[in-house]
C-alpha cells in the first residue's frame, strides 16, 4: 500500500517470467524477464497515476517452471526489487497459487466479463462422451479445467500449446463446466 497522490513509473527489477502490474485492481501494466509474447514487453515501466490517498500495487508474477542444468541452475522465480520511479517500494504480502488443481472458488460470487485475468466459465452439454480438443485462439494465456481436470495450460502467441486434448472420459453426459 502507497499514498498518494503520485506520478511516475513502476519499475520492477529482474522479473523471472512474466508479471502483471495492478494498482486498485485496474491492470496498469506487464512486463517480461524474457521475450516471448508482445503483451509482456521486456524492461516496460508503465507510468502511474496514485490518487490521493492509500492505494494498493499488486504484482502478479507468473512462473514456468525452473531450469536445472547449467549456468541458469540457481534460476530464481517471483521479482526482484519493485520501484516507483527511484523509491523502492517496501512491506510487501506475498502468496501463492497452485493451479495443478482447480482452486475452490463460490461460484455464486461470479460476474459476467469479457476480459482481465480471473477465473472464467462456461457450460455446454455433452450427449455423448468422446475425445476431444479445445481450441484457444482467441485467447491469450491461462488454463483449462474440465469437471475439475486440468486440461493443461495455453499461451497465445508464444504456444507451444494453442489447443489442449480433453479425452472423452474427463466429460460426461449432461452437463460439462
Amino acid at each position: 500500500k502507497i499514498n498518494g497522490p503520485l506520478t511516475g513509473k513502476i519499475k520492477i527489477i529482474e522479473p523471472a517470467d512474466l508479471a502483471d502490474i495492478k494498482i486498485n485492481n485496474v491492470t496498469v501494466g506487464r512486463v517480461a524477464g524474457f521475450d516471448a509474447d508482445p503483451a509482456y514487453p521486456v524492461g516496460a515501466e508503465p507510468e502511474v497515476e496514485l490518487a490521493e490517498g492509500e492505494n494498493t500495487i499488486d504484482v502478479l508474477a507468473q512462473s514456468f517452471g525452473r531450469v536445472n542444468y547449467g549456468p541458469k541452475l540457481g534460476d530464481r522465480k517471483g521479482v526482484g526489487a519493485v520501484r516507483l520511479d527511484y523509491q523502492h517500494l517496501h512491506n510487501w504480502e506475498q502468496s501463492g497459487l497452485d493451479v495443478t488443481e482447480l482452486p475452490a472458488v463460490d461460484h455464486d460470487l461470479w460476474t459476467a466479463a469479457t476480459t482481465a485475468a480471473g477465473f472464467h466459465r462456461t457450460t455446454i452439454t455433452i450427449d455423448e462422451p468422446a475425445d476431444a480438443h479445445v481450441e484457444l485462439a482467441d485467447w491469450h494465456q491461462g488454463y483449462v479445467y474440465l469437471n475439475g481436470f486440468n486440461l493443461g495450460r495455453y499461451w497465445n502467441p508464444a504456444g507451444p500449446q494453442r489447443t489442449l486434448y480433453a479425452p472423452a472420459r474427463s466429460g460426461a453426459p449432461a452437463t460439462t463446466s
